[in-house]
């Protein structure tokens, strides 16, 4: 467990860095309330909510024309 609340931990401060905008709070809420469900072993809730958040992460980055 320790190993997972690291590797989401690390990529919360990642995200962190960028420009705020309503698409990247959502997906940081995603990567934080699965934090959650990690720290409390509900894993497989939080693989889902991983996986949402992995989707919306690539859904949100610009695509060039």
């Amino acid at each position: 467990m320790e190993k997972a609340v690291e590797k989401l931990s690390s990529r919360m401060a990642e995200l962190s860095k960028e420009k705020p905008t309503p698409d990247l709070l959502s997906i940081m809420g995603l990567y934080s309330y699965a934090l959650e469900l990690v720290k409390n072993e509900r894993w497989d809730e939080a693989k889902a909510l991983l996986e949402l958040a992995i989707f919306r992460t690539h859904e949100a980055q610009p695509r060039p024309f």
